[in-house]
């Protein structure tokens, strides 16, 4: 969230500072982007008690079915 805020934080300065508002929508997108995938990555780095703050599963058929994304397909769905 603190991320995603600053993002936005510096998207409106850039707006109000340069009058441009086109021109930036390119860099807030990067921005979120970076966010969303700096955000997946540390969740797939911190193990928290039992293994239950990440998975590379889909929650609603894991105990159907062996359905996993895989790390990088995890990062990507996170985005």
């Amino acid at each position: 969230m603190v991320m995603l805020g600053f993002v936005g934080f510096l998207d409106d300065y850039i707006k109000i500072t340069r009058s441009a508002a086109s021109a930036e929508q390119d860099g807030k997108i990067v921005g979120q982007d970076f966010a969303g995938v700096s955000f997946a990555v540390l969740a797939l780095q911190f193990h928290g008690d039992r293994n239950l703050t990440r998975s590379e599963h889909l929650s609603f058929v894991r105990d159907i079915g062996a359905i996993s994304f895989g790390a990088v397909g995890f990062v990507i769905f996170a985005l």
